[in-house]
């Protein structure tokens, strides 16, 4: 489902663009986004036992075409990575998250007719979500889409996504999409976290995979949101 994708998005976007002043005067804040994106979920187990470690990693990259109403348009290169691990029976040991705005172009390149995505960078910092106090994790990120099947489109509208208290995003999107196994790396310089492909559709949207086109996408970044 289309639906993941476009709300992990933003998220992405919110964290990655919105200004410290979208408060400061009581409004809301609208970000209007246009441009191509990837995403994808890596799923793997590692050990046996109490030894098994199951690590799940979580990529969006995107180009973006991003106005701030009523300022201008910015092309930007972006990218959001979540790197947790449990053990097998569901404990959670560890949780990093990164994101930036700051990626060279062709650190993420789209095909014609959303056939295969890259995204390729190095030295990109997660911090220690659950505890920021403690070191993060700096990763190499080597990571190709191939796209499978039709090219299909989508319009979607997600309201209120909730990212804290009197902080809600709604979401109007229209674009086209192809779902995109992948395969690559994403490592600390020891140990490769991503060893096998992408995790399948398993067609709620959890293991989704795919290349994007967003013809527009509106963002509109609740007043109570920092």
């Amino acid at each position: 489902m289309r639906s993941r994708l476009l709300a992990v998005f933003a998220v992405a976007v919110a964290a990655l663009s919105a200004p410290a002043t979208a408060s400061a005067a009581g409004n809301a804040t609208v970000v209007n986004v246009a441009g191509d994106d990837a995403y994808t979920t890596f799923i793997s187990r590692s050990g046996e036992g109490a030894n098994c470690i199951e690590t799940t990693v979580g990529i969006v990259a995107a180009h973006e075409i991003t106005q701030n109403v009523p300022g201008k348009p910015v092309l930007v290169t972006t990218a959001f990575i979540r790197l947790a691990q449990s053990t097998c029976n569901g404990t959670q040991l560890r949780e990093y998250r990164g994101g930036s705005r700051e990626l060279a172009k062709d650190s993420f390149q789209v095909s014609g007719r959303l056939r295969t995505a890259n995204f390729t960078t190095t030295h990109f910092f997660l911090e220690n979500y659950l505890a920021p106090e403690e070191p993060g994790l700096f990763v190499n990120v080597d990571v190709t889409w191939s796209g499978t099947g039709p090219i299909g489109e989508n319009r979607n509208t997600i309201q209120n996504i909730e990212l804290g208290p009197d902080c809600k995003l709604t979401l109007q999107s229209t674009g086209l999409f192809r779902n995109a196994p992948a395969l690559g790396t994403v490592s600390d310089g020891v140990t490769n976290f991503t060893p096998g492909p992408s995790v399948e559709d398993d067609g709620q949207g959890e293991g989704e995979t795919q290349i994007g086109s967003f013809r527009s996408a509106t963002l509109n970044i609740g007043s109570g949101c920092q």
